[in-house]
């Protein structure tokens, strides 16, 4: 090892937005195994509460309707409102 790795590093470096691709990536798989199982339930994504912002965001983005819950212990979950999101995009895509 040549080198610890700083903090900085971990929070919008390289790290931080492959930490942002994996769970975004597993969600993916989440919802598309679901749906191809004809189940529109709610997906929980479990992260650190540092990554939260932007997951929620870069869901949001792609028409994905989300909230958080924060037990304060550091780690959130995020849920995905699968059934809602797609009603809003029928909806927005009917206007």
């Amino acid at each position: 090892m040549d080198r610890l790795v700083r903090p900085s590093e971990l929070d919008h470096g390289d790290y931080y937005w492959k930490g942002i691709e994996n769970i975004l990536r597993d969600f993916n798989s989440q919802v598309t195994s679901s749906v191809a199982h004809a189940s529109y339930e709610d997906i929980n994504i479990e992260c650190d509460s540092l990554l939260s912002n932007e997951v929620t965001k870069q869901l949001f983005k792609s028409g994905w309707l989300s909230t958080v819950h924060d037990p304060g212990n550091g780690m959130v979950t995020i849920v995905v409102n699968v059934h809602e999101s797609i009603l809003r995009e029928r909806w927005n895509s009917t206007k």
